[in-house]
């Protein structure tokens, strides 16, 4: 008996899989683009086909959020100190979520926590308690460095343009000339500095820890 032909012209079956790489490339383009109704058009397919293997929005923007944090591996030495444990994690989550900045987006509007997320956080929050942080003042230092990172991938997103030349003179012609004058003490080094924050930040963060681990003693 010959195996029977599949039915020309009938859709490909899709995968949750398939969807999820499909919603990461529409990602790159801006996390407005990603919704159920943009991936099933990408993909060729109706929308309601992509219910069978994600719920809504929500489930899609969480399935996409696990896809792109569980790409991040962290390489810790563990008999490192405890400031060098959280410079290190600060500067590779910073550098591998650089690498998709609209996942900070997605971080902020998906309705459930990722747990891949939960993942690349408790590596910090143990490096913490290694420094003797702990109970409330553990929850804050963990929260408050995990939203710096994110925050400033947000930021300092390449399609974010506040400093491009352009921008900055038409903002300027909009203000009085006391402003302008202010601002353009600083104006030769903003560009700069703007690209060096998140250094500045995660040595201001380091005093601040060190800081509060004083205070409590």
């Amino acid at each position: 008996m010959t195996k029977k032909q599949s039915k020309r012209g009938r859709p490909a079956k899709l995968s949750r899989e398939q969807i999820l790489e499909c919603a990461l490339q529409l990602l790159e383009q801006g996390p407005d683009k990603v919704t159920i109704s943009g991936v099933a058009r990408a993909l060729g397919a109706a929308p309601m086909s992509l219910y069978t293997h994600v719920k809504n929005r929500d489930d899609l923007l969480l399935g996409l959020s696990n896809r792109v944090l569980g790409r991040v591996v962290l390489d810790f030495d563990p008999a490192a100190s405890w400031q060098q444990q959280v410079r290190s994690w600060l500067a590779q989550v910073h550098d591998q979520l650089s690498r998709y900045p609209q996942v900070a987006s997605l971080l902020g509007e998906a309705k459930a926590l990722s747990p891949e997320w939960l993942r690349i956080h408790a590596v910090l929050i143990r490096a913490l308690q290694k420094a003797g942080f702990e109970g409330a003042e553990l929850s804050s230092m963990a929260v408050w460095l995990g939203q710096m990172a994110v925050s400033d991938i947000m930021i300092n997103a390449p399609e974010h343009d506040q400093l491009k030349p352009e921008a900055v003179e038409e903002a300027m012609a909009s203000v009085d000339e006391a402003d302008r004058e202010s601002f353009a003490t600083i104006l030769p080094y903003v560009v700069e500095t703007h690209s060096n924050l998140f250094a500045f930040m995660v040595e201001q963060a380091m005093a601040r820890l060190e800081q509060r681990l004083a205070e409590g003693k």
